[in-house]
């Protein structure tokens, strides 16, 4: 008859042999999931501030590119951006589009609460 002795020692010896692979899998995937929501933040980031910086440029001009350019970047930081912001960007959009001026209150009022949106959903992503 086997031992208990014999039978514990190979389980041991068994978990021994299987736990660092286990761990440096764990710890890979780990890696993995921060690096990647480290690049997605990054690239949130440049995003979002590419929409400020086109906004900010709607005054600069009468001309339609920088109104172009705004909405251009709007929808991408639409495609990174949740439900909430991406309502309230359409709305900017909306406003942008039926030839509000830049200094026009409702403007920077919608502006201030897409870029409001955007700062949580940026915490979010970094939390």
């Amino acid at each position: 008859m086997v031992n208990v002795t014999v039978i514990v020692a190979l389980i041991a010896a068994i978990a021994a042999i299987i736990s660092p692979l286990i761990t440096a899998y764990i710890q890979r995937k780990s890696a993995l999931e921060i690096k990647q929501l480290d690049i997605i933040y990054k690239d949130k980031a440049e995003t979002y501030k590419a929409f400020s910086n086109a906004f900010g440029k709607l005054n600069q001009n009468i001309f339609l590119d920088p109104q172009n350019d705004f909405v251009s970047i709007s929808y991408q930081a639409m495609l990174f951006s949740n439900s909430a912001c991406r309502n309230e960007i359409l709305k900017l959009i909306n406003l942008v589009d039926s030839g509000k001026e830049y200094a026009d209150n409702d403007l920077k009022k919608q502006f201030s609460k897409c870029v409001e949106l955007l700062c949580i959903d940026l915490e979010d992503t970094n939390s």
